[in-house]
């Protein structure tokens, strides 16, 4: 969890697939991908994607929004696609945001 000091994060049984990853052709030039974690372990926590500084921060159920509204931070809503329960997130870029 997102605890000072925190060294080990116990995790219940989970499942391991080996799989190809079909999409890593779409970006060639970018690092190999070596691993993903999947909705398995992430509907276990709040998760914080810090993609600037490169961190990605377990928090326990239901207190991450407390401190993403203390940072100014929003909620961004997802939808589950289709039966393999994967989150589609709708994005737009500055030009067709119709701003």
């Amino acid at each position: 969890f997102s605890e000072p000091g925190a060294t080990e994060l116990r995790l219940p049984p989970l499942r391991a697939v080996v799989s190809d990853f079909p999409q890593e052709h779409l970006d060639p030039a970018h690092d190999p991908v070596e691993g993903m974690l999947g909705m398995e372990l992430l509907e276990l926590f709040d998760v914080d994607f810090d993609f600037p500084a490169g961190r990605l921060r377990f928090w326990k159920p239901g207190t991450a929004s407390q401190a993403a509204n203390e940072k100014g931070m929003v909620q961004i809503p997802a939808a589950v696609l289709n039966e393999t329960l994967l989150l589609g997130i709708r994005v737009t870029s500055a030009q067709n945001s119709g701003d």
